[in-house]
């Protein structure tokens, strides 16, 4: 796992505890994260696909605000390919 992964795991974790909603985010991240097949993950990282339109598809699937602005932050600083590191840091 990277420090860049464990940075973005602590900020998630510490402000779901702070809404008292960290079950809820862990979830929600898990089920997002086991949705992601090959296709998806070619989507979310093509350079071609505006960062905007990868957020329409947040939008449109992810009803938890807490984890659509997290997954917007991951896709405007196109960390998508660092979801599977991040979200097994943020269960450890």
């Amino acid at each position: 796992m990277t420090d860049i992964a464990n940075q973005y795991a602590l900020a998630v974790y510490n402000y779901a505890c702070e809404l008292n909603k960290l079950t809820e985010t862990v979830e929600a991240i898990k089920a997002f994260h086991e949705s992601l097949d090959m296709q998806s993950m070619k989507f979310f990282s093509h350079p071609k696909i505006t960062k905007s339109e990868k957020k329409s598809v947040i939008d449109k699937t992810v009803e938890f605000s807490l984890v659509k602005h997290f997954l917007y932050v991951i896709i405007d600083n196109d960390r998508m390919n660092d979801l599977s590191d991040i979200y097994q840091a943020l269960i450890e």
